[in-house]
Formats: structure tokens, C-alpha cells, sequence
């Protein structure tokens, strides 16, 4: 089927708008009539923000919700063969509320009267969202999916087949507690599944899309200046502890480490940061024996590397290797202080030998 664009103009009097339907023939587009007009005059509380079509009392005909933004409930309107289009009352039933356009999805869920899948509309409000379909020309509850947490705030849900199993997931996007909440099927009911940190996110919608070409719908999600992916099918990462090291030194505390190949031998090493007597330790790693100390030395004499009021302070701060004397031979860079250490591989320095202050 061609797809139609639909559009909202701003008519001349005040609080109405057009709704027009257009469809591309050839090299021109052409009208598409709502039921028996070409287009119809709607009446809004508010400049319209967002459009999004649905069927939503499943006769098969186009449907309309247009969000207004700015905490303002949208305004619904169904197919309608003599007037084209008919705002349902904001009284039917429990209502969508003052929802974002974020907030309200069209997607497919397990039904639960039956084998496959159903329409879904699903409105997130808070600390859950609802499944709502339209019977009789009122809003009723399908299915309602909490969080159970504190501090949760949905904010939207999308469906899509995540597992590769057949029907779709539920994923309640929180931005209260900062997680994506994957729901599963079992049986006629949905429950949770697995989660995932999404971190502080400034959400404005979600979409459904295959973005990896490999024929499985991912989960993009838009946020003010930033965007996420959640790709199906994608095994989650785990961690596995392959070694462990104590040292032997004393009044050590160390905060910080850095890996690389420090004695061109072919494997990784570590560096590890003492900020208590500012030593650096150097531990070989060998792959079947682990990491084994292998030197350690002390970055600076405190008595006369300090900042005024006394103390050493959590220094060095920041650690990197790399290559900047350009011999093929990765070099161990500190910043201490105002200074830059520079450690160059396969040679000695000088006792408290500067090479360079920031800056220069």
C-alpha cells in the first residue's frame, strides 16, 4: 500500500486546524478523502506539538491522536464514514490524561485470549503503563504493567521481539531510576525479565526499527541532543575475574591503574597507583601465571614535592602509556602536581628528574 502523509494546517479562525490526507500518484499528489470530505476542520485547546495514527477501535480505519505538549491532554479523533473524522469526549471512560507524545506507543502483545498477537496502545503515566483499547466509545484497561520500585517514573513503553522467541517484549522505559525495564510473556501474563542502566537520559520518544539490517526490530530512543540504541538479539556482557593481585609494600592505598605492554615483551602489564607513600608498582602479566610484581619505585620525596598546607594529596592523579618518545617502546606518563613524569621504556631516570611542567 502507498502511504499517506497526513496534514494539520492552521485554518483562519482562531483554535481551528485542517486535517488533510495526501497520497503520492506518479509525480503528483493527490487527495485522499475522510470518509465522504476531502478534508476536515477540527477544533484544538492548543497549537498541535505531534500527530500519530492508530486504529483505535479496531475497525480497520485511520485514527488520530494529536498531542498538544506543555502537560495539555491530546485530543482523539475516530474514523467517521459522514463527518470524516469525530473527537471522542475526553469524558469516555478513564481517559489518556495529560500525556506526552512519548508516552503513547502503538504496538503488539501477547493476547491473552488466544493464540498470537493483538493490537496493543500503551500509555505510560507514572509508575506504570496501561494497554487500553476502545470498546463502545470508552477507553478500557486491557492489562496495567508496574514497576516496582521506588522512585520509578515511566515515561514510555514500546514492544518488540528482543529474544528471538515468538511475540514481542515489553520495554518500560524509567527515567525515574534510570533503566530500561524488559517485560517477557509467561503464559497470559507479562513479567520481568531482564533490565537494563541506561543512565541519566533526557527522553523524548521512543521508535522501533531494524537499524542493523539483520531483520529483527531494534529499540532507537530519542532524548534532548542524544540518542540510544538497544539492538535485539545482542547478548548482554558479563564480567569474569581471570586474575587477582596483593601487594607486598606498605602504606600503600592504591586508587588507580593503567595496562600496557611496559617491557616489550609481547604481553600486557600493569601499573598501579599508591597515593599513601606515592609509589608506582609494576606487575608482569603472564597469561598462565598471572599478574607477578615486578618493580616499584617512589614518584617523589613528599618533603619536598608538596602542596602549602602539607600533605602529598591524592597524587598522581591521572596515568596514561603511551609512546612519546617515539622508539616503538610504549613510556609511563603520570601528571603529578603541575608536572608531567615522563617514564621512558628501557631507560633510567634520574632520581626526581623533571620533564616537563604543564604548560610547556
Amino acid at each position: 500500500d502507498v502511504p499517506e502523509l497526513i496534514v494539520l494546517s492552521k485554518s483562519k479562525e482562531s483554535k481551528k486546524f485542517i486535517f488533510k490526507a495526501l497520497q503520492k500518484a506518479g509525480d503528483e499528489w493527490k487527495a485522499v478523502p475522510f470518509g465522504e470530505k476531502e478534508s476536515v476542520e477540527v477544533t484544538l485547546n492548543g497549537d498541535p506539538e505531534r500527530i500519530t495514527g492508530f486504529d483505535g477501535n479496531a475497525d480497520g480505519k485511520r485514527d488520530f491522536v494529536v498531542f498538544l505538549g506543555q502537560g495539555r491532554a491530546p485530543h482523539v479523533f475516530l474514523s467517521d464514514e459522514k463527518d470524516g473524522l469525530k473527537e471522542l469526549a475526553a469524558t469516555s471512560g478513564i481517559g489518556l490524561g495529560e500525556i506526552s507524545a512519548g508516552a503513547f506507543t502503538v504496538g503488539s502483545v501477547r493476547d491473552p485470549e488466544g493464540e498470537g498477537q493483538r493490537s496493543a496502545l500503551l500509555v505510560a503515566q507514572g509508575t506504570f503503563a496501561r494497554n487500553l483499547e476502545l470498546k463502545d466509545g470508552r477507553w478500557r484497561v486491557v492489562d496495567q504493567y508496574n514497576a516496582d520500585e521506588s522512585g520509578a517514573k515511566i515515561e514510555g513503553a514500546v514492544t518488540l521481539d528482543l529474544d528471538g522467541e515468538a511475540g514481542n517484549e515489553i520495554v518500560l522505559i524509567d527515567t525515574g531510576v534510570k533503566k530500561l525495564r524488559v517485560l517477557k510473556a509467561d503464559g497470559t501474563l507479562y513479567k520481568r525479565w531482564k533490565e537494563v542502566e541506561t543512565g541519566p537520559f533526557p527522553f523524548v520518544s521512543a521508535r522501533v526499527a531494524d537499524l542493523d539490517a539483520d531483520g529483527r526490530d531494534d529499540l532507537l530512543l530519542f532524548g534532548r541532543g542524544r540518542l540510544a540504541v538497544l539492538y535485539a538479539g545482542r547478548t548482554d556482557p558479563r564480567l569474569e575475574e581471570i586474575a587477582s593481585y596483593e601487594s607486598d609494600l606498605e602504606k600503600t592505598f592504591f586508587v588507580d591503574s593503567v595496562s600496557g605492554d611496559l617491557n616489550a615483551d609481547g604481553y600486557t602489564d600493569i601499573a598501579i597507583l599508591d597515593t599513601q607513600s606515592h609509589f608506582v608498582e609494576i606487575l608482569d602479566f603472564d597469561p598462565t601465571l598471572g599478574p607477578r610484581h615486578a618493580t616499584h619505585f617512589p614518584i617523589f620525596e613528599e618533603k619536598n614535592f608538596t602542596r602549602t598546607g602539607g600533605g602529598g594529596g591524592v597524587e598522581p592523579r591521572e596515568v596514561a602509556i603511551v609512546d612519546v618518545t617515539n622508539d616503538g617502546r610504549a613510556d609511563l606518563i603520570l601528571l603529578v602536581h603541575d608536572r608531567v613524569l615522563v617514564y621512558p621504556q628501557g631507560e633510567v631516570a634520574k632520581e626526581g628528574e623533571k620533564t616537563a611542567d604543564v604548560g610547556e
